[in-house]
């Protein structure tokens, strides 16, 4: 488990850290992602119905835990559980590019499911 850093993490380097998938960034510190097995469940959950319903009408792209670098010039990284992006507005190079920079069309909450 990662300490807190005395600098400020830019996007480009949470790329890089071993195990940066379990961290959001917020105004260059890091925020550890976590979630219960419930949360997970229903995510899984939730994405599966997602997709059952956007892909064969092809309304566009399901994913879970996708890295989001919210507004560019800044240095917050989040991780929603489900996003989902309409067809046109992310192109498939954008998905190897590391963070995607497209704001997502589902709201980013945290829920907590007991």
């Amino acid at each position: 488990m990662l300490t807190a850093s005395p600098h400020r993490i830019t996007p480009e380097e949470l790329l890089k850290l071993p195990d940066g998938e379990r961290y959001e960034l917020v105004d260059g510190e890091l925020v550890e992602c976590e979630m219960s097995g419930k949360s997970i469940w229903l995510a899984t959950w939730l994405s599966a119905q997602l997709v059952s319903f956007a892909m064969p009408r092809r309304l566009g792209y399901v994913m879970t835990e996708v890295s989001i670098q919210c507004f560019a010039a800044t240095e917050k990284v989040r991780r929603p559980d489900i996003a989902f992006f309409s067809s046109g507005r992310v192109c498939d190079a954008e998905f190897e590019l590391g963070h995607l920079r497209v704001v997502q069309e589902l709201p980013h909450r945290q829920v907590v499911v007991r």
